[in-house]
């Protein structure tokens, strides 16, 4: 006999009431199945990812809900036991809800940013082209300065970015996606040591912008736009403060860093600015770090400067 499956699609009511067949063989492609059996099937997937590959990360979205606990903790299992044997580290993912503890996972938030830094590694998505996937009908791509300005304010809060590239049918990226991610690269290639192998200074920034804490998910995803050359976002490496500026600075060029006031107990040794070979004025005062722009623009500091501030 043929069951009425009613598909849970509110975007396209005539698929609300249809017949399916019910032979054997099509029971995984229409699901039928019970809710247990379902469960075993997620667990079945992912297993057989973890045996062949001990993927280096795994996300998950929010279907994560819908598993029961022990399933979940059997996945978890799975996965660090495996990587263990491998002797490699491994990382997932879960949503605002804690559907995996946090002490096992990293809080995932898309297309956002978190008001405050964490004390806990995050990790946000964004999206460089129009949506999740490719659309021939919307051709557009991230702006690299806006994706730079965004990874200063993740990485400074103690979070990571993922970039999801949306290929075409015949498996080639979009050409205007890869441009950004070209620029996107030339910059890190010339400032990558202000984010790559870097921790959260005491206080993520300074400067006009801030954001206002979702109430749900303590994230935001309103004025991201907002982040430019007026801002100051940190990270530090052992000794090494890095304040990139959101920006070349037009006319103006004195910028005061109240993270390194007197009261702060911090005793600055020297001020560069990477991609710059012109020695920078700057003084150490009870209001802060009072440092000027090179004379002449660094290379892509329109997207953003970097100011080395190497401690004693």
């Amino acid at each position: 006999d043929n069951t009425v499956i009613r598909p849970m699609s509110p975007h396209n009511e005539s698929l609300w009431n249809c017949e399916v067949p019910q032979d054997e063989k099509y029971k995984k492609l229409y699901g039928n199945y019970s809710y247990e059996e379902m469960n075993e099937l997620w667990l079945a997937k992912l297993n057989e990812v973890v045996e062949a590959h001990c993927p280096d990360y795994i996300w998950f979205d929010f279907g994560q809900r819908f598993i029961q606990e022990k399933y979940r903790q059997q996945f978890l299992a799975n996965y660090f036991n495996k990587a263990a044997e491998l002797g490699k580290e491994v990382a997932v993912n879960t949503k605002q809800t804690y559907f995996f503890p946090k002490e096992v996972a990293m809080v995932n938030v898309e297309l956002a940013t978190m008001a405050e830094m964490r004390d806990e590694v995050w990790i946000t998505d964004f999206i460089l082209g129009s949506y999740w996937s490719y659309n021939k009908n919307h051709r557009t791509a991230m702006d690299p300065g806006f994706a730079i300005r965004l990874l200063a304010d993740v990485v400074s809060k103690n979070g990571v970015m993922l970039l999801c590239a949306g290929p075409k049918p015949d498996g080639t990226f979009p050409e205007e996606q890869v441009e950004t991610m070209k620029e996107i690269g030339a910059w890190l290639k010339r400032y990558g040591e202000a984010i790559y192998r870097t921790r959260p200074f005491t206080v993520y920034g300074e400067g006009p912008t801030h954001f206002t804490p979702d109430k749900e998910y303590g994230a935001t995803m309103k004025g991201l736009d907002r982040l430019h050359e007026a801002d100051i976002r940190y990270t530090r490496k052992d000794n090494v403060v890095y304040a990139i500026q959101l920006g070349w600075c037009d006319g103006e060029t004195g910028k005061t860093l109240a993270a390194f006031a007197d009261d702060k107990g911090l005793k600055v040794q020297s001020v560069t600015v990477l991609g710059s070979d012109e020695k920078i004025d700057w003084k150490q005062t009870a209001t802060g770090l009072e440092v000027n722009q090179p004379e002449q623009k660094p290379a892509k500091a329109d997207m953003a400067m970097v100011y080395k501030i190497i401690l004693q």
